[in-house]
C-alpha cells in the first residue's frame, strides 16, 4: 500500500519488489511528468533520488528524460522541475 503526502501535493509509494520510495508529480492536466525513486526514508533534499521527466503530446508520452541526463541516483527530489534533463 501506498501513502499520500498531501503536503507537498505528490504520491508516495513504498514497492515491496524492489524497496524504493517513489515520488510522482503531476502536470496541471493530472499526468504523471516527474518520477522520482529512492530508498526508503531518503530525505527529498538527499542527493540519492533518480528522477525522470515524461514529455507529452497531448496525453500520449512522447520522450522519457533523465535528471542529469543518466539515471543514477545522485539528485534531490526538492526542486525537481528546475533540474536539468536530457
Amino acid at each position: 500500500m501506498g501513502e499520500v503526502d498531501v503536503n507537498v501535493g505528490a504520491i508516495q509509494v513504498v514497492s515491496p519488489a524492489d524497496n524504493k520510495t517513489q515520488r510522482i508529480a503531476y502536470t496541471s492536466d493530472g499526468l504523471p511528468e516527474y518520477v522520482g525513486y529512492a530508498r526508503p526514508g531518503t530525505a527529498e533534499g538527499v542527493a540519492y533520488w533518480q528522477i525522470k521527466k515524461f514529455v507529452y503530446s497531448g496525453t500520449n508520452v512522447i520522450q522519457v528524460l533523465w535528471c542529469d541526463g543518466n539515471a543514477k541516483f545522485d539528485n534531490v527530489w526538492t526542486g525537481y522541475a528546475t533540474h536539468t534533463y536530457s
